[in-house]
């Protein structure tokens, strides 16, 4: 059976199909661009220091006793934050024996070319579904990166069974965010409906479409949002479907009217509240579902308001390695592989530049 493509659910009487192609291909899910929701920032290849430069404080007084005025004491505050990249790599390899048998025999080359896949139907399947999923690492990555994640069974929030090596490179937004709300409360808002002690217990309800809730999230998270935040052109939030689809829920019944989604690009959606734009990033609730729900979901509606394409940044060596395959045939072994590399950083700039809800 091939490493990658498991065919065991696949009965092989009467005429079987004889090409990758006869297959129906699952529709893939659609993410925007990355540069769409995050600034990508190249040429991050080790540890590098970031400076974020304050604001004076108090300046002009009322005159004093003498001729030269009182000098001033008041200091522009200075913090630092530092890019550390982590390098995320993997490796597929398929044996041309494995596909002997089957219907994707068929797709092999002949003779003493037939163990080199390169160019195959086949090969071209499995690249096109590793690009795919690579895609979608960089967000898994960036938002989801946890250091000390753990599995649920000892005591952390990820799916038993799943290698915390594909969330434990970095600390990706949310983690820093997290830290942002335990020190400065006032940039973070409760979502109640995340308490709940099981996957039907979080899930929102008719009474809480007629309470508003996801609404009233919303305004709190604009009432305590620094002002520098709200002037700003690129403000906008970042939220989770389950949050989104609560929210249109809530305005269809307030006003009887649908709250159409507008789509800027292919696969992202965007609805508004009080004239800033909220960008639905389903990922997110698909990534919790998958590797983050045992009796209950991690944290399911999550909610970012920050500064789009500019405060959330994603470090990086050059942007075109995220989706960078590098495939080859092995004559030695006979086999052929494709790995994949990047490195990459998160960082939450400004943390006064974000609420977060969840």
């Amino acid at each position: 059976m091939a490493k990658n493509l498991n065919l065991d659910p696949i009965t092989f009487t009467g005429r079987q199909i004889e090409s990758m192609k006869e297959a129906f291909w699952t529709a893939v899910f659609l993410n925007p661009q990355i540069s769409t929701l995050l600034l990508v920032v190249p040429g991050i290849k080790a540890k590098q220091q970031v400076v974020i430069l304050g604001m004076l404080g108090l300046v002009g007084k009322k005159k004093g006793p003498n001729c030269k005025p009182d000098v001033s004491d008041e200091q522009i505050d200075a913090i630092e934050k530092w890019w550390d990249p982590e390098y995320i790599e993997d490796r597929f390899e398929e044996c041309w024996k494995d596909l002997l048998g089957k219907f994707t025999a068929w797709g092999l080359k002949n003779g003493i070319d037939k163990a080199d896949l390169t160019g195959t139907e086949f090969a071209l399947f499995l690249e096109d579904r590793i690009a795919t999923a690579l895609a979608e690492s960089v967000y898994r990555i960036a938002f989801f990166g946890d250091k000390t994640i753990d599995n649920i069974a000892d005591g952390g929030v990820l799916k038993d069974g799943v290698d915390l090596r594909y969330f434990n490179a970095i600390n990706g937004y949310w983690k820093q965010l997290f830290a942002i709300a335990t020190a400065q409360p006032d940039l973070h808002v409760s979502i109640a409906k995340n308490a709940g002690a099981t996957v039907a217990a979080q899930k929102f309800t008719a009474q809480d479409t007629t309470d508003q809730v996801a609404t009233g999230i919303l305004e709190s998270m604009v009432a305590q949002a620094d002002e520098r935040l709200l002037a700003d052109p690129n403000v906008g939030f970042i939220l989770t479907k389950s949050f989104a689809d609560q929210y249109k829920r809530e305005r269809k019944k307030a006003t009887g009217f649908e709250l159409p989604y507008l789509r800027v690009e292919q696969g992202i959606k965007v609805l508004e509240y009080d004239g800033i734009p909220l960008y639905v990033l389903s990922i997110q609730d698909r990534i919790i579902k998958s590797y983050m729900t045992g009796t209950k979901s991690n944290l399911p509606h999550r909610v970012i308001l920050t500064t789009i394409a500019s405060n959330l940044q994603l470090g990086v060596e050059e942007e075109s390695d995220l989706s960078a395959l590098d495939a080859f045939y092995d004559k030695t072994e006979k086999t052929y592989i494709i790995d994949t590399g990047y490195s990459i950083d998160a960082m939450v700039v400004e943390d006064h530049m974000t609420v977060s809800a969840y």
